[in-house]
């Protein structure tokens, strides 16, 4: 794997406690090696037959910052309708930089690519706010993604858990809950725009009877 190939002379750090089943790293070039300042966590699980069964590439942690967009000065908006607009830009195969918001490497965005026509759900999950992201692609492969959020509400990444996994009744269960929550959105707008349309019309109804009657309350 290209990725893995950059590392030669690279220092792993230990960034698990030490366990049987996961074994993740940290990895971090020097200036003396071919890829100077390169780094990339790793993430090794394995069964009860120590046989490995999940592999995971992701960017450190520590090197997750909001793209230039995300600072813009916009307010963020809520983490959960973030996640699940990029989730469903990911399986529609759009954007799923949601126009320079996030920024992935070519590495990811491959990754990314190969998720286009999965189902997906989206829950919280995970420390600072984040939100887990499950994929299930057609061969009922089951892929878990976890988007990362700053301390001000802004995406700053994603990462992956090591995998993947087979899970049959993932992917059917994932699309019912999406056509349950699209009818949920649906219900949730017509009511919103029911209520704007009522509030609108009261305050034309006010203005009319203050024209009629300036003197009446």
């Amino acid at each position: 794997m290209a990725e893995l190939s950059k590392l030669a002379g690279c220092t792993p750090q230990r960034k698990s406690p030490p366990g049987i089943w996961l074994m993740e790293f940290n990895w971090h070039c020097g200036e003396e090696t071919s890829y100077s300042s390169y780094s990339i966590a790793t993430s090794w699980l394995f069964n009860q037959k120590s046989e490995l069964v999940g592999f995971a590439i992701n960017p450190t942690l520590e090197d997750l910052r909001p793209s230039f967009k995300a600072t813009e000065g916009k307010s963020p908006e809520p983490r959960s309708k973030f996640a699940n607009r990029f989730a469903e830009a990911v399986v529609n195969g759009d954007d799923y930089t949601l126009s320079g918001y996030l920024i992935f490497s070519q590495y990811e965005s491959e990754r990314l690519a190969r998720l286009e026509g999965s189902e997906y759900s989206v829950s919280i999950g995970g420390s600072n706010g984040a939100r887990s992201i499950k994929f299930w692609g057609a061969d009922n492969m089951l892929r878990q993604a976890r988007m990362h959020f700053d301390n001000e509400g802004r995406a700053i990444g994603l990462t992956f858990k090591p995998g993947p996994e087979k899970d049959h009744a993932g992917r059917r269960a994932a699309s019912d809950r999406r056509d349950s929550h699209s009818e949920i959105e649906i219900r949730e707008r017509v009511n919103r725009n029911r209520e704007s349309e009522r509030r609108s019309r009261d305050v034309r109804n006010r203005i009319w009877a203050r024209k009629i009657c300036p003197t009446c309350d």
